[in-house]
This record gives C-alpha cells, structure tokens and sequence, in this order.
C-alpha cells in the first residue's frame, strides 16, 4: 500500500487513486502482454515476477517526479500554464502613430 500511494502522490488525497489505478494498469499489462515472455530465463517472466516489474516503474516514478504520478501532473499543468501566458497578448494593443 505504501509503493501504491508513494507511485501516486503523497502530497494530494487523489493520489492513492491514482496510485491504485497505476498499480492495476501496471499488473494487467504485465500479465497480459509479458506473463508468457521469458526474460532471464524461464524463473523471471512476468507472471512471477511482477513486483521485480512493478518496482522498475516505482523507481522511475520516484526519480522522475518525486511527488509522484500527481506531483508529475502538476509539474506538467505548470508548463502549460506558463506556455499559454506567453502566447496571450499582454494587453490591449495601442493604436498605430499617426503619419502625417
């Protein structure tokens, strides 16, 4: 419960949301795309090992975004954010100087 609420956010409540979705998508993709993949031999596939998978994407989360899956969101609305502020005009603009 600690990894799941860890891959979500601890700062945010809807973390451990996240954090349950993240771990459930991650154990479907696994079972389902690589429980019949043998990698290292037949003792690591993804059936078995699901917790050696899952901690590889648990310490990506962390080092990539070490608030997590929602931490990581923030960070990207904040891009966004500040993308959009550059593209809008400042103000209204000033009418164009007369020539005589």
């Amino acid at each position: 419960m600690l990894a799941v609420a860890v891959v979500g956010g601890l700062f945010r409540l809807e973390g451990a949301w996240v954090g349950a979705f993240a771990f459930a998508l991650v154990d479907y993709i696994i079972k389902r795309w690589l429980g019949g993949l043998h990698v290292f031999g037949d003792s690591f596939n993804g059936v078995t090992r699901f917790e050696t998978w899952f901690g590889i994407v648990f310490l990506a989360i962390v080092l990539i975004s070490p608030g997590g899956l929602m931490g990581l969101w923030s960070s990207l609305e904040n891009v966004v954010r500040r993308a959009l502020r550059r593209r809008a005009p400042a103000g209204p603009h000033e009418p164009a100087a007369e020539q005589p």
